[in-house]
């Protein structure tokens, strides 16, 4: 994916994303070729800003949501539920800093110096650490779908997972996220072509097909069929059952309220890499014609996929009142105790509350 938006950020090396190097096989253009070079420089410069922004911006929040997340951890009156889904949102925040620190960087100076100047390690890193960031944080929120679904559908035995086994998880997850990125740590490459440097994925159109099946027959659209299954039967027996799984109509609240903060996030995930994805399929099978709404556009779709990782802190301050409240706690603003009282079961969202919202059923 990534290394289609290289040639796109120069304006220059077209090499293809997938194939043998041709240069009129994907969507980047040289100047002169339908684009101009202060066209060029400016929407470099312009993009550049936003990877800027992106850092800014999602730094903090992912640093913060760890914090939260590992005070919920230590906690000693912590919940079962919120001790085992606890470390799979954390893998969640632990991607997100990675990508933020090392890939968010990388793709600002490339943008900046309009070309590939960092040599071939780093051309390997960058490739292979940003498909292993993004499956992490995928199969993390396939994960916390399937604890969700345990949660509402099955509350006792969802309460057998132990802290241990979700750390077993948590592994596994990096482990089959890396095996889905060897590939890039493989074939990712640092070369000249027309006196412009590139960092690419080189691969034989036979090898890019292949492995573009396997990405997305094996690794992505049964995970996101799980998590589309298990979201529908939530929904379905947090809304429209009439006979409750939940004892409580403040334990039923507070369902609702974990299981919208998630989705959002994982609708968050869908809508901003969806266009990125797509946009790898075409440039796979069709040419485009070089002009400046292909090239903004284009720009715009990896911009957008790499936003993905300052959303999710966004996301839970916006739509939890802990987080909110933890972060108050962090900055030194400590809560009136008479709005403590005044808040009732469904209000006094704790780390339980957020990672399981089931803590109510734990007394029943």
């Amino acid at each position: 994916m990534d290394e289609l938006h290289m040639n796109l950020s120069s304006g220059r090396n077209n090499t293809s994303p997938g194939g043998e190097g041709s240069p009129d096989s994907s969507v980047g253009t040289y100047p002169g070729q339908g684009l101009s070079e202060q066209f060029v420089v400016r929407s470099n410069y312009a993009f550049a800003s936003f990877y800027a922004l992106i850092f800014v911006i999602g730094l903090p929040g992912n640093i913060l949501m760890f914090q939260i997340l590992l005070q919920g951890q230590r906690k000693s009156g912590s919940g079962v539920l919120s001790r085992t889904t606890a470390p799979v949102i954390m893998n969640v925040v632990l991607s997100d800093l990675a990508f933020l620190l090392y890939c968010v960087p990388v793709m600002f100076v490339n943008t900046v110096w309009e070309d590939w100047q960092m040599g071939k390690a780093m051309c390997i890193s960058h490739k292979g650490l940003f498909l292993w960031c993004v499956f992490v944080r995928f199969y993390s929120m396939l994960a916390v779908s399937v604890l969700r679904y345990a949660a509402v559908i099955h509350p006792t035995c969802s309460r057998s997972l132990s802290q241990q086994l979700m750390v077993g998880i948590c592994f596994l997850i990096w482990s089959m996220s890396l095996i889905v990125s060897i590939p890039y740590w493989i074939y990712a490459t640092a070369f000249n072509l027309k006196g412009f440097a590139s960092c690419q994925v080189i691969m034989t159109k036979e090898q890019t097909a292949l492995y573009s099946r396997l990405l997305g027959g094996v690794a992505f659209f049964p995970a996101t069929l799980l998590i589309v299954m298990c979201y529908s039967s939530i929904i379905y027996a947090l809304w429209c059952r009439k006979t409750l799984i939940v004892h409580s109509a403040s334990s039923l609240r507070a369902n609702r309220r974990a299981t919208i903060m998630i989705l959002a996030t994982i609708v968050a995930f869908i809508i901003m890499w969806i266009p990125c994805w797509v946009l790898l399929f075409l440039s796979e099978t069709m040419t485009f014609k070089p002009s400046p709404g292909v090239f903004l556009a284009t720009n715009m779709t990896y911009f957008l996929a790499y936003t993905n990782c300052c959303a999710n802190p966004i996301i839970y301050f916006a739509l939890s009142d802990h987080f909110q409240a933890k972060l108050k706690k962090l900055f030194g603003c400590v809560c009136n105790n008479d709005m403590k009282k005044s808040r009732g079961p469904d209000k006094g969202e704790g780390f339980e509350t957020v990672t399981s919202s089931l803590e109510t059923e734990n007394t029943s």
